[in-house]
């Protein structure tokens, strides 16, 4: 069985359920040492991840990319799929993008939970879950 970790970059998430916020360097050292098999990146947007560094970290500790999460979108930057201004919208779906570019540059999922959105208003529900699925 294969076991992961996550580290979390995001200052803004340190109460958050996450378990490393140390950085990526010390976050990999920390999940090797307990033997952990991969670590989950959660970072403030893509751009902000070195990907030689994760690279030569995930190598150096022989761990895996298990996944990386977008939740920043959202929490830092207030960005979901069903944003009804569309701008939001359209910014929330190249914020993903780049994620997803990001894990596939390690064949690793992008985590998509919170950057969904939320429906404030039942009676929007039906078009947004439409324009989420579009999104999609």
């Amino acid at each position: 069985m294969r076991s992961a970790i996550t580290i979390c970059l995001v200052p803004e998430a340190r109460s958050g359920p996450f378990v490393f916020h140390s950085g990526l360097e010390q976050g990999c050292e920390q999940a090797a040492r307990l033997g952990f098999d991969a670590v989950e990146v959660f970072p403030r947007s893509a751009a902000e991840v070195d990907l030689q560094q994760l690279r030569q970290l995930l190598d150096k500790f022989n761990l895996k990319l298990a996944a990386v999460g977008t939740g920043a979108g959202w929490l830092t930057h207030q960005l979901s799929l069903t944003a009804t201004d569309p701008a939001v919208a359209a910014r929330a779906q190249e914020f993903i993008k780049q994620i997803i570019e990001l894990a596939g540059e390690f064949v690793a999922p992008a985590i998509i939970v919170s950057m969904q959105g939320r429906i404030p208003n039942p009676e929007k529900s039906e078009s947004l879950m439409a324009q989420l699925t579009r999104a999609i």
